[in-house]
């Protein structure tokens, strides 16, 4: 894809990924996924942020079927940038975790779709970061929902 498409086409993505309509939420999920899949490693170094952020906020989507075709987003963005992804992505779900419920329910929701498709990468990353966080009560919550997920997810 040329250095000329990817500025005009990301950011329509990226609006179209908070449309009130799903359908419209999905079909921008597919959309990056395609953008991602087409574009050489050097071309989304560039637009990194953007990308990220718009995966992960699909992720975190309130509707299922958005937060599938997200998967597939953040499956093809790990193919080409690697563990980058998840620095960029796992310490903001994290974040999220000590916030209100409505927060703390889609970080979940963006862990949890990761968790399915990269778990051996996931849990090696997260166990040592969620360790030293300073409030106890959070580092034992976050690691509980880990331990809750393993089973449901690593050996499914």
């Amino acid at each position: 894809m040329g250095d000329t498409v990817l500025p005009e086409v990301i950011p329509v993505m990226q609006r179209a990924l908070y449309s009130s309509d799903h359908n419209t939420r999905i079909g921008a999920c597919v959309g990056l996924t395609e953008v991602i899949s087409c574009s050489s490693k050097e071309q989304l170094v560039k637009f990194v942020e953007i990308l990220v952020k718009a995966v992960r906020d699909a992720l975190c989507d309130e509707q299922q079927d958005v937060r599938k075709m997200a998967i597939s987003a953040f499956q093809q963005l790990y193919s080409v940038l690697g563990s980058r992804v998840l620095d960029e992505i796992v310490p903001a779900l994290l974040v999220s975790m000590d916030s209100d419920d409505e927060r703390r329910t889609r970080a979940v929701y963006g862990l949890t779709g990761i968790l399915t498709v990269r778990s051996k990468e996931l849990l090696p990353f997260l166990v040592p970061r969620v360790r030293y966080f300073d409030n106890f009560l959070f580092t034992r919550g976050c690691l509980s929902f880990i331990f809750y997920l393993i089973p449901l997810h690593v050996f499914s």
